[in-house]
């Protein structure tokens, strides 16, 4: 295994680090601040300040720490804003629990206005902590270099699983659990060995926080399989986006990986359209591509998610049978398909009425239905299937508003099967 992970990583790890030009950012911003007389600084933090990021990988995060004492109440992204205004061109304010900035030059810089505090207690927002989420995973790696190395890792292993990211249409494993989980487990092997053998549920508190964390913790923040006690905010569970299915993904792979390591456990794996349609010639194969709306990723993507999870109950509640599916987010192209067995439906459906004790609902559903008949103390009544193959129902859900309003718009991806079909 061990030259499996050498070879990845020689892949992944970034060959030259261009700090000096994120540095001269940083530097840009701290004169402009002193020069508008404004008591903060500019600190460089995600994956770039640990050093754990991924070759390719232009997103910097930048913090803004304001003075506690000086701005406790004001709104600190209305001082940030026009600083950065008047450094950079295309500065975009991105709006949320506390207003950010994004730009771009050779680097995506997203910029995070936090309040210099000194105990997690006197954070007035989640980001007021994250420079020190920072600090910790960095005295960590200080002590355990390689550890640096086992994060990216385990980055790729998790992206190609499809499991990275907290973001709601993902669910799985942001960057800070899997530095939480490493710095945990102390290097990628134990880490992929421990995670085969979790049960349903895993309870992580490296620091020795509480003695009993699900007691200690807030019910709300238990929801998850995983809880990870924050080390530098003992109240919170770092874990608790990751979901079910995520959790379960994660444990399925990191056996397959250690029953057969290969470099493809660290490969980025796409919808391969092609295969899906080869695989399964004789059913209905159903593909569309969907342009999200323009806004904050996750936003957004929880919304084309939506629209996929929308189709799989409208095609379940007609008695079409989902042999598999897909969801694949991409802020321009985003692609869901769905594989339904190709069988012939009755020509009826059997429509469930109100309970006969409900008179008054029960003359109105006798009213509308003059065949409805009694059965166990219900009304029901035999309607001809609306829909007896699944592309018609799912070209009148592309048309609903339920799911015009959650993303752009919406086409068939095409092959000749659909041709035929149409």
């Amino acid at each position: 295994m061990d030259a499996l992970l050498r070879k990845v990583l020689d892949r992944v790890k970034p060959k030259e680090v261009q700090v000096h030009e994120v540095e001269g950012v940083v530097k840009r911003i701290n004169t402009a601040l002193h020069v508008a007389n404004i008591d903060a600084e500019c600190v460089i933090g995600g994956s770039f300040a640990k050093g754990t990021f991924l070759r390719g990988d232009h997103d910097v995060d930048l913090f803004v720490r304001f003075d506690k004492g000086k701005y406790p109440d004001k709104p600190i992204s209305d001082l940030l804003e026009p600083v950065l205004n008047l450094l950079f061109k295309g500065v975009e304010r991105i709006h949320g629990s506390r207003d950010y900035f994004q730009f771009q030059n050779d680097f995506f810089f997203e910029v995070i206005p936090v309040l210099r505090i000194s105990d997690h207690k006197e954070a007035k927002n989640v980001t007021d902590m994250s420079p020190f989420h920072v600090d910790y995973v960095k005295r960590k790696i200080s002590k355990k270099p390689f550890l640096a190395d086992d994060i990216r890792l385990m980055k790729v292993f998790c992206k190609s699983a499809g499991v990275y990211g907290a973001e709601s249409f993902v669910q799985g494993f942001s960057g800070h659990v899997i530095d939480l989980l490493i710095l945990h487990a102390g290097s990628f092997p134990a880490l992929v060995q421990e995670a085969s053998e979790w049960d349903s549920r895993v309870v992580i508190d490296s620091e020795g926080h509480h003695q009993d964390p699900l007691k200690a913790l807030n019910p709300s923040k238990l929801v998850s399989p995983l809880v990870i006690v924050d080390p530098i905010q003992p109240d919170r569970n770092a874990a608790a986006s990751v979901s079910d299915k995520s959790f379960e993904r994660f444990k399925s792979v990191c056996k397959s990986f250690l029953d057969r390591p290969s470099e493809s456990f660290f490969e980025l794996k796409h919808i391969d359209w092609d295969a899906v349609l080869l695989k399964h010639k004789k059913d209905w194969v159903l593909g569309l591509d969907v342009k999200p709306l323009e806004g904050k990723a996750d936003v957004v993507g929880t919304k084309v998610l939506r629209v996929f999870e929308h189709i799989k109950e409208r095609l379940a509640e007609h008695d079409f049978q989902l042999v598999e599916d897909g969801f694949e987010f991409d802020e321009e192209n985003s692609i869901l398909y769905f594989v339904v067995k190709k069988e012939k439906l009755s020509d009826t459906v059997l429509h469930q009425g109100p309970p006969i004790k409900n008179k008054e609902d029960a003359v109105k559903f006798k009213e509308k239905h003059a065949s409805a008949y009694e059965e166990k103390g219900r009304l029901w009544v035999k309607l001809k299937r609306k829909y007896s193959e699944p592309k018609p129902l799912i070209q009148h859900l592309i048309n609903d508003k339920y799911i015009t309003e959650r993303v752009k718009s919406v086409s068939w991806l095409h092959h000749e099967p659909l041709a035929e079909e149409g």
